[in-house]
């Protein structure tokens, strides 16, 4: 495979005629020496805080989610993207016959992936753009799509927009990244993409694929070919397996670095003193080497002294029928350290009833506080939830 994101003879983009024409122009550029960055406003900038390996060669720019606050823009090399592409190709059997179909803002970086992983390979790729979820699962299907890079969050919205009868038997491959796979988003894969095969990555902007397999019940998956994964304790030294540890990774797939004044380093990627790269995900290894990520760091919380982990409680309340989306976040407490509490997209139900059942399955310092549910979700332009507006709908600090 070249080293550069190049757009293949044959592939061609489908969707809005906006969108094309943003793609065809970050592309046009590229050819011409530029940056490929789907916002030209992203093309030219100079690294500010350096986290990968300074290389020369093509460059190309896109942006973190925003999740937890504004988007970074992250600088990387072509080849840092076109490694993975030569793997996914192989592993499953992708080839210029295939559709892709990208669903979020393609500034952002699993979107933009997605994007220019099928052009490289050839084939034909279909952007949603702004669609609503109810026309976008219309149009995935007249589309033809065969391969689909979504979050869960984007599944579980179409999935409670579309018609009860839809279904995509076309749809062969399922790539799911940009939060964990739940018993909702799981819901929504079966009923909607029923032929398809399903895999579950967790990656960063930064450092790209992490891990890569099949869903499973216990999140366990392997390191993604060529990742160099290790989980290590606060003074650096290897865990032991089914010790809980901070991810830290190096290998072929790692970003420069961030775009100058993007933001605190605080906030960012950072290196160890053996070149590897971390944003402070902890995440557990079991005898057999397969990973779990368990999310940031900054999400582990204390409440009555027992370390709890939101997105544990947010996995069982998506396991439950009628959920389609939920979020945990803490609250200072001067007597336990936090209190959770959590908001939820649910079609209606015993609210109360619904704590007694995660209390009992979880435990009390895992119970949330107080439990709401949202009618309309917010999300981010990446397919993500808003955090902020939900922090907001809580009023959370």
């Amino acid at each position: 495979m070249a080293e550069r994101c190049d757009w293949r003879d044959g592939a061609q983009v489908l969707g809005p005629d906006a969108l094309r024409i943003r793609v065809l122009r970050a592309y046009d550029r590229a050819g011409r020496g530029g940056d490929l960055a789907l916002d030209s406003a992203d093309c030219d900038l100079s690294v500010g805080l350096a986290f990968g390996p300074v290389e020369d060669g093509p460059r190309l720019i896109t942006r973190t989610a925003g999740s937890t606050g504004l988007p970074r823009r992250v600088i990387r090399s072509h080849a840092s993207w076109t490694a993975s592409f030569a793997i996914m190709a192989e592993r499953f059997g992708i080839s210029p016959d295939d559709r892709y179909g990208v669903l979020g803002d393609l500034s952002h970086s699993l979107s933009f992936y997605a994007l220019a992983e099928g052009l490289h390979l050839g084939t034909t790729v279909w952007l949603a753009g702004g669609a609503a979820p109810a026309a976008m699962a219309r149009e995935l299907a007249e589309a033809g799509v065969t391969v689909l890079y979504a979050t869960p969050t984007q599944l579980r919205a179409l999935e409670r927009a579309s018609d009860p009868d839809l279904r995509l038997p076309l749809l062969r491959l399922v790539l799911v990244g940009g939060g964990p796979f739940d018993g909702a988003a799981a819901r929504a894969t079966l009923r909607l993409f029923p032929q398809a095969r399903t895999e579950v990555f967790y990656g960063t902007s930064e450092t790209s694929f992490l891990t890569l397999g099949g869903p499973r019940n216990d999140g366990l998956a392997p390191a993604f070919p060529g990742v160099d994964l290790v989980l290590c304790r606060p003074d650096g030294s290897i865990c032991a397996s089914n010790e809980t540890g901070e991810v830290r990774v190096s290998g072929p797939y790692i970003a420069r670095g961030y775009a100058d004044g993007d933001g605190p380093v605080a906030t960012g990627a950072r290196r160890d003193g053996h070149g590897r790269v971390t944003l402070g995900e902890q995440g557990v290894r079991d005898a057999d080497g397969m990973v779990r990520i368990l999310g940031r760091g900054a999400r582990m919380v204390t409440v009555a002294d027992r370390n709890v982990f939101p997105a544990a409680v947010e996995s069982w309340l998506l396991a439950q029928d009628g959920i389609g989306h939920a979020v945990v976040l803490p609250r200072p407490d001067a007597l336990r350290g936090h209190r959770l509490e959590a908001a939820i997209c649910w079609r209606g139900g015993d609210l109360g009833r619904l704590r007694r059942d995660l209390r009992g399955a979880l435990g009390p310092e895992a119970t949330p506080a107080r439990l709401v549910a949202l009618e309309d979700w917010p999300l981010l332009p990446s397919g993500k939830t808003d955090l902020a507006r939900v922090r907001a709908a809580l009023a959370l600090p």
